[in-house]
């Protein structure tokens, strides 16, 4: 999501065709805590035609940092009495472009839960004194539709949390989206390979604490949190949450690189600070992608089998309803009979949604995915061969 456009003219072009393609050109760190905004462009090197944004994102910053300041001092006590250990999160996980999207808005149409918003997620450090009058205000102005797929949102549909935890906390993996020449934030956030054991501690605190807002404006009630990053995560998160759920879902590879690629193209290229080559892109792609996996094959195990499930894309898909039975039945969610109408509701709104068609891969590019992302293909049971016919579904079924 990206609520501000840089000019009437924009604003309203986008207003008069919610489907047309747009230049993204506004910044996600505009409401960043000044002290992390400091320390990373202290850390980083900013492209010369990039200097611009980075004067705009410090003077948005700078505007802000006392409403961001009072909000804290006002919630201070509601934050402490937030207890995750009662009301244990829900955690959807899978890369990028493998359908957590579509599970999300599912699972966060269940009236018992909370979630984070697209109005938590970009405004985390002012949401709490803007609800009710900023983020009705904002929506005026925002794209009804994601630009990488096309997918209705609003300021109040559900959204990735680590978003949030970047615009307060250097303590971050997705600072890596915005320094795409520093994969020191991924590899220490991301998946904690590089982390020492203080860094995993910022990181846990920054997020506990980014959650404890999120439940604030929930008004107390169980989250369901979904962000890819927390993919390889899942073993620090259970050490924060012993009471926490996951549900993973994974998608073909193949598909999962097309889609990839056009996110980078209609809105992460948007956000980089540094210039990157189509080159350094792909194997930055190619590159999280295969720590992600790494990290939560060697994780998941340490879970408890009642605490985590797994579901194929294809399968959601196929049969939404019975696949969020299972999914409520295997982790023993309370209340799915009560969230059924509102699940129903959902999938009745969006029948008619197409997904997006890719042109077909070049043979390099099938021939470094199947070696590279491999050890994926044979996880979930999809077949390595390249075509159309062989990217429809994995062998692995719902039991």
């Amino acid at each position: 999501m990206r609520i501000f456009f840089n000019d009437r003219k924009s604003l309203m072009s986008a207003q008069r065709d919610s489907k047309s393609d747009y230049e993204i050109k506004d910044h996600q760190l505009y409401f960043t805590r000044l002290g992390v905004l400091l320390k990373l462009f202290r850390e980083n090197k900013i492209s010369k035609k990039k200097r611009g944004m980075r004067f705009k994102i410090f003077l948005f910053a700078i505007s802000t940092q006392l409403v961001m300041v009072l909000q804290r001092i006002i919630y201070k006590r509601r934050f402490k009495k937030i207890d995750f250990d009662q009301n244990p999160p829900i955690f959807i996980l899978g890369h990028w472009r493998s359908g957590t999207t579509h599970l999300h808005y599912l699972m966060s149409s269940d009236p018992q839960v909370g979630f984070t918003s697209n109005f938590n997620s970009f405004m985390i450090n002012i949401c709490l004194l803007g609800k009710g009058w900023l983020d009705k205000f904002l929506q005026k102005f925002m794209p009804q539709q994601r630009p990488m797929d096309n997918v209705e949102q609003t300021i109040f549909s559900p959204s990735e949390e680590d978003q949030a935890v970047a615009n307060m906390s250097i303590a971050s993996g997705i600072h890596t989206f915005f320094f795409p020449k520093n994969r020191s934030y991924f590899d220490k956030y991301m998946t904690f390979r590089d982390a020492s054991p203080k860094e995993k501690k910022k990181w846990q605190k920054a997020y506990n604490d980014m959650l404890r807002i999120v439940a604030v404006s929930n008004g107390g009630k169980r989250l369901v949190i979904k962000s890819p990053g927390n993919t390889s995560r899942i073993k620090e998160l259970k050490e924060l949450y012993p009471g926490a759920k996951f549900v993973f879902i994974h998608r073909n590879p193949y598909d999962v690189y097309r889609s990839t690629r056009k996110l980078h193209k209609k809105s992460t290229e948007s956000q980089y600070l540094q210039d990157m080559t189509e080159e350094d892109i792909q194997d930055l792609i190619f590159y999280e992608y295969a720590e992600i996996f790494k990290a939560y094959f060697a994780k998941k195990n340490d879970i408890p089998a009642e605490d985590l499930v797994e579901i194929g894309f294809d399968e959601l898909n196929a049969d939404a309803e019975g696949t969020m039975a299972y999914i409520y039945r295997k982790l023993n969610l309370p209340g799915f009979e009560k969230a059924l109408p509102a699940i129903q509701a959902y999938l009745a709104s969006v029948k008619n949604y197409t997904l997006n068609k890719f042109k077909p891969l070049e043979p390099e590019l099938v021939e470094r995915i199947q070696k590279e992302w491999g050890f994926t293909f044979e996880e979930w049971g999809y077949d390595l061969t390249h075509s159309e016919a062989t990217m429809k579904s994995s062998k692995k079924r719902l039991d």
